[in-house]
């Protein structure tokens, strides 16, 4: 007779892992109770994000242990496996993805609904964490725009779970050291953690390799308690099984309080949560914590019904922020996390459950469950393909939908071609791009932040009518001043280019190299005098005061430079909005919302000083113009202007809104030029 896995089995016991802990349920509402607070209140759990995390180090606990237990008895089945995971995670999930995609229908429009599309299609196929990942940057929709965004824990433990029994089953017929090999990948996937977080913080929260690591904590702590490493050889007493527990809830705590969005996450930090965790489950049922708070029969009940309820939190939260296009009150967030236990408490009663224990027809389930989830995958896609449905009602009523202008732009190459300079691998040219028919008569070149990528469609249709190229060189959230530098950065991503006030010399540098015959500059200086600080001095924190020496003394010296090359046009500031100015005509429990518009003297108390900067320059090779006279009639300055909506976000302009600079713009640009 052949070698059973019985035969070759580690372990000495084999505890059932299939046998109820309910401290485990107690943890598991633990990890989504602090979830659910950080993303309705995350002023008052700055760490609750770490949630994620416990759930990692539960999952793989509990499902490797059932793999090892069935391994060492001859009954593991990998297709029997797959159908448990089927059994729970499908059924909620569906109802979930097909509330989203009924809701959004109604209150969506359509570059929302097409992210929906996109976002229910990579849900079913659990990729949803590689698709934000791809998503991510500095005009990518905000995160709590997302109804699906915290999806992508599901897809990080699914793509787990879909090599790992399969690694398990041939390491253990090939007589493999079990310990030794989750041990030594565990290692592998931790140190990829930190080198990603110290490059690349979106890589390194997304990545599926960057988290293997915490499922594989669990997996490892599931192995020692069935190889009867620890525990039952009495190496374990009860103190020191106390001790475990609230060494690990300590370390938990810590996590809540100490580790916020600001922090390099995960790196080094999700050790807190991960190992909190692992000595929680590590100290068993009996110990202090797990007893006393976990076993709670409250807990316990938050416990049954965590995973529906983090389905349901987040998709009405989200969908709320973009009903009322802000944060909502408290009370109204109250109501839908009131509202999201009822939900979870109704899946798990009414879905869950019958669905899980279901015996009878139990193929005809499995795969009618199956081909829904399929289907639904194909229902994104369409979606996505048609680019939202734009017949859809709020579509047709929202102005934001109005037709968008379709900009014919020249052919797009690299802006170094044929230049050799020691900058042209440098982050000053990272994003700079040149557009052009063949044999152009004259070069303008676009140097700023985000704010050159609004203007860009109007210099673009320009120079395709008068046969001109367009060189466009920018740095988001960073302002086209020679040595200005930030300390603080709400976009990650510029702290690669403007944290030393480097690139700005290299730019004008390149300008020098290339000479065209006009330069056009432009930057959010509204935001940079109130909100987000310069300095001229390596190593100082930026503040009001520097920023305004920075304003008044490099900014001129930079302009001085750039007319030594050629004439300059200066785009002065237009307003920052209060809210994300996208409008839908959906009458929805009153959170229909009109246009948003700023009053005009505070925008001109905003832009006191970059104005009285502007108002002083004396070189004549200098032309400012000024967009807000489009967008402000006196009194207020608008979002909306003759029912073209003027704005993409709450800064960033709509094509369809600088399209109405084009008179002005071209007046000036020939006057420039001649």
């Amino acid at each position: 007779m052949g070698t059973t896995f019985k035969e070759i089995s580690p372990f000495s016991v084999q505890p059932d892992f299939k046998s109820y802990r309910p401290d485990i349920d107690g943890l598991r509402a633990l990890a989504v109770l602090v979830v659910v607070i950080y993303h309705a209140f995350p002023g008052r759990l700055p760490g609750g994000f770490i949630g994620v995390d416990i759930f990692f180090v539960i999952s793989g606990y509990l499902i490797s242990g059932i793999i090892f237990s069935e391994l060492s008895t001859n009954t593991f089945s990998i297709r029997r496996f797959y159908e448990r995971r089927i059994r729970r995670i499908f059924p909620a999930l569906l109802i979930v993805l097909a509330s989203c995609l009924t809701v959004g229908w109604v209150v969506l429009l359509i570059d929302e609904y097409a992210q929906l599309g996109k976002h229910v299609l990579a849900s079913a196929g659990f990729l949803l964490n590689l698709v934000l990942w791809s998503e991510s940057g500095y005009f990518d929709n905000a995160v709590d725009t997302k109804p699906l965004l915290h999806l992508w824990s599901l897809g990080v433990e699914e793509q787990f779970y879909i090599f790992w029994p399969l690694i398990l089953g041939f390491a253990w017929k090939q007589k493999v050291n079990i310990k030794w090999l989750i041990i030594v990948i565990c290692c592998l996937s931790f140190a990829f953690n930190l080198h990603q977080t110290s490059v690349d913080l979106t890589a390194a929260f997304y990545s599926p390799l960057t988290r293997f690591w915490e499922l594989l904590i669990g997996a490892l702590i599931a192995y020692w308690v069935q190889s009867n490493s620890f525990g039952n050889n009495g190496l374990f007493s009860q103190a020191s099984k106390n001790g475990l527990s609230i060494v690990g809830f300590l370390l938990i705590l810590c996590a809540l309080f100490f580790i916020d969005k600001e922090r390099a996450f995960p790196g080094a930090w999700a050790l807190f949560p991960v190992l909190g965790a692992a000595l929680i489950v590590l100290a068993g049922p009996s110990a202090l914590i797990n007893r006393t708070v976990l076993s709670h029969r409250v807990m316990v009940g938050i416990g049954l019904i965590s995973y529906p309820l983090y389905l349901w939190h987040w998709p009405l939260l989200s969908f709320a922020r973009i009903l009322e296009n802000q944060t909502p009150t408290g009370f109204v967030r109250l109501f839908i996390v009131t509202l999201s236990f009822f939900l979870a408490w109704a899946t798990y009663v009414f879905i869950e459950k019958p669905i899980r224990h279901q015996n009878k027809n139990r193929h005809f389930a499995l795969n009618t469950i199956f081909v829904t989830m399929f289907v639904f995958g194909g229902v994104g896609y369409w979606i996505f393909l048609n680019q939202g449905i734009e017949n859809r009602l709020v579509v047709k009523a929202s102005l934001q939908n109005a037709p968008f202008v379709k900009i014919d732009f020249p052919p797009e190459t690299l802006c170094t071609e044929g230049l050799n300079s020691r900058i042209i691998n440098s982050p000053a040219l990272q994003f700079c791009k040149r557009y052009a028919s063949k044999e152009p008569q004259k070069t303008i070149l676009l140097w700023g932040d985000s704010s050159v990528v609004s203007l860009l469609p109007v210099f673009a249709t320009i120079a395709k009518e008068k046969n001109y190229a367009i060189v466009n060189i920018f740095h988001l959230s960073c302002p086209p001043i020679i040595q200005a530098r930030k300390s603080s950065f709400t976009f990650e991503d510029s702290k690669k280019y403007c944290a030393d006030g480097v690139i700005q010399g290299e730019v004008v540098d390149f300008i020098r190299q290339l000479k065209p015959d006009l330069v056009v500059i432009a930057a959010a200086w509204t935001v940079y005098g109130n909100k987000e600080f310069l300095t001229n001095v390596t190593d100082d924190i930026a503040n009001p005061a520097s920023t305004r020496k920075v304003l008044t003394e490099n900014l001129p010296d930079t302009l001085d430079q750039l007319t030594s090359i050629s004439n300059v046009i200066v785009i002065k500031g237009w307003p920052v909005l209060p809210r994300n100015p996208h409008t839908r005509v959906v009458d929805l429990i009153g959170l229909s919302k009109g246009e948003v518009t700023v009053p005009q003297k505070e925008f001109e108390l905003n832009t006191q000083l970059i104005n009285q900067v502007f108002d002083n320059l004396t070189n004549k090779r200098i032309s400012l113009y000024t967009p807000t006279h489009k967008l402000c009639d006196g009194t207020l300055c608008h979002s909306i202007v003759d029912g073209v909506m003027f704005y993409e976000d709450t800064y960033h302009l709509t094509s369809q809104g600088v399209m109405h600079f084009k008179e002005d713009l071209e007046r000036m640009i020939d006057q420039s030029l001649h």
